[in-house]
């Protein structure tokens, strides 16, 4: 596992480490109560950083916090994501003050999501975890309409005058 230092730094400060092992049970658990399939990938991140939470000002804007919470049992979770993202989601936690979601694939892919955004943030969880902690945007994953959809039918609804 390899961070730039000063990402590690901003980690170090929140209480991470490098051979970090947490005691994960309590979210295993609610994984499976909640019917969430999840695999290694997502037990190994959450073993390294489960409880985390990066609360730190930006250095490039100090008036602006780079903030994420690991804990999968905070996060709301919204199946839609799936689908966008192409692939199955799981809740890990919250990041920017806890309005959207940290959820992650089980190839260990990290996304954000806030009611109709969602957002990946590299193609790995250690590349992801950079990004959140340098305040860098995701990607946005594009939300696709279809006729039947209640968003669809009210933002093109005056197109149809």
């Amino acid at each position: 596992m390899k961070f730039s230092r000063e990402t590690e730094d901003i980690l170090l400060k929140s209480g991470w480490f490098a051979e970090r092992n947490e005691d994960i049970s309590d979210y295993i658990e609610y994984y499976i109560e909640n019917n969430f399939k999840f695999n290694d990938t997502v037990l190994d991140f959450l073993k390294q950083f489960a409880n985390i939470r990066v609360l730190q000002p930006m250095s490039t804007n100090p008036k602006v916090n780079v903030d994420f919470y690991i804990n999968p049992t905070e996060c709301y979770y919204n199946h839609e994501y799936d689908e966008r993202a192409g692939e199955y989601l799981v809740p890990i936690g919250l990041a920017s003050c806890d309005h959207m979601d940290l959820l992650m694939s089980h190839l260990g892919i990290i996304y954000t999501g806030y009611a109709e955004e969602l957002f990946r943030y590299g193609n790995d969880y250690i590349s992801a975890v950079e990004n959140l902690c340098q305040y860098q945007f995701g990607t946005k994953i594009p939300y696709v309409f279809s006729e039947e959809d209640e968003l669809y039918q009210e933002y093109y609804e005056d197109d149809k005058d």
